[in-house]
């Protein structure tokens, strides 16, 4: 591609959409809070290495606020991972789950709470097998589902 063409976009990146950040704000928070967790370091000194306020990466933990890319790629030079890391397993902008009308989106706030609360239970079970297990639950509530 030459540098006087831009490239086609195959969806609209409205961003400013709700539906998406939503999803993914607390999934990232989430993976910082891990990796920082795991380190054994404490908000505030990742915070300081950041040049952030300690209560401004705790709200990005807790999937309050949105962490960007420079951020991101700090994180991922802090904690030795690709920046990817953070996005894994999240759907594409473009995914159906992602396009919601408004009062879909109005929705979705909530469940990204819940599914912060899931994710915390998930990292706390200090076994394998328990974490193996409450997937299996999971996977057999929906199978079962209608």
């Amino acid at each position: 591609m030459s540098a006087r063409q831009k490239p086609k976009l195959n969806t609209s990146l409205s961003l400013a959409h709700a539906g998406w950040r939503d999803i993914a704000d607390p999934v990232i928070g989430l993976r910082i809070r891990e990796l920082r967790e795991q380190s054994g370091a404490d908000v505030g000194d990742i915070a300081r290495l950041l040049g952030l306020r300690a209560k401004a990466l705790k709200s990005i933990e807790n999937g309050e606020e949105s962490a960007d890319g420079a951020l991101l790629h700090c994180l991922g030079g802090i904690f030795r991972v690709p920046v990817a890391f953070f996005f894994e397993d999240l759907p594409a902008v473009g995914d159906a789950a992602v396009r919601l009308d408004p009062a879909a989106q109005s929705r979705l706030a909530p469940r990204a709470r819940e599914l912060v609360k899931i994710l915390n239970i998930y990292i706390s079970l200090p076994d394998k097998q328990l974490r193996k297990s409450l997937m299996e639950l999971i996977e057999s509530v929906v199978q079962a589902e209608p």
